[in-house]
């Protein structure tokens, strides 16, 4: 009764299965419901054994679940209100593993992301997100976030996350690509130069050079973001601290050196 690209509203028919088969379960479950009564009634004043009246009530009750599933399978309703993406029959098939028609709800749309693990604390539903899309491009839209997954997944470290929009004018279709920014907030980080950081041979330790009273340290780091040609760093430099940018492999720990301007 419907295809790709109608609207549907929740409980709408989309289409009817042949009933020739409800209308067998039909007599069946009229002639057992028949049958119960009249045993019930004779069960009451002693005339019928339980272990018969127990075999008819069994009898009457799965005929009812078979008729009432047959009679709600046989006529299907949209569960929600959307727009038709698939069709995968036609009138007289007959239905096999695929579904009959798919049905998916535009307004709100579903954005699915995923946030790294140390950026997930940060994290709070209801908090707004900038989206764009490759297919809608100079166009900016927002979002809030409305899922967190709170287990991370093992494949890629991250936690999925899922944001919901309103899709008014329903331009964002369905498997669109999208890109999200999140504000975090703003915190004072110290950075330096990315000439400045070092890798120690044979490790994947990372340090940097620290001038004081005349003299270098060699001081190990832990590295945060990159932001073009400076890193954050999150622990092993101070804040106003001197730091080397050239020239480290002619220094050691603790030489003394003169400042060239």
């Amino acid at each position: 009764m419907v295809d790709v690209g109608d609207r549907v509203k929740a409980g709408q028919v989309v289409a009817e299965m042949d009933n020739s088969s409800l209308a067998q379960l039909k007599a069946q479950y009229e002639n057992n419901k028949a049958q119960f009564e009249r045993v019930d009634e004779l069960y009451k004043f002693g005339g019928e054994s339980k272990a018969n009246w127990e075999a008819v009530k069994t009898a009457y009750e799965v005929s009812k679940f078979s008729y009432e599933n047959m009679l709600e399978n046989t006529t299907l309703r949209s569960p929600i209100t959307g727009v038709v993406t698939v069709r995968n029959y036609d009138n007289g098939d007959m239905v096999g593993g695929l579904p009959i028609f798919v049905v998916q709800r535009i307004n709100p749309v579903k954005i699915m992301i995923n946030v790294s693990e140390s950026l997930y604390t940060n994290l709070k539903r209801g908090m707004p997100v900038e989206v764009e899309f490759d297919a809608l491009p100079d166009q900016k839209f927002t979002a809030k976030v409305s899922r967190i997954t709170p287990s991370v997944d093992a494949a890629t470290r991250t936690f999925p996350v899922e944001l919901s929009m309103i899709n008014d004018k329903e331009i964002v279709k369905p498997g669109m690509y999208a890109r999200a920014t999140l504000n975090y907030g703003t915190r004072e980080s110290v950075v330096v130069p990315d000439q400045a950081v070092v890798k120690l041979m044979g490790s994947g330790d990372r340090f940097v050079y620290v001038y004081e009273n005349g003299k270098v340290k060699y001081q190990k780091v832990e590295l945060g973001r990159r932001f073009d040609n400076k890193y954050e760093i999150l622990s092993g430099v101070a804040s106003g601290a001197q730091v080397v940018i050239a020239g480290q492999t002619a220094l050691k720990d603790g030489i003394e050196v003169e400042i060239v301007k």
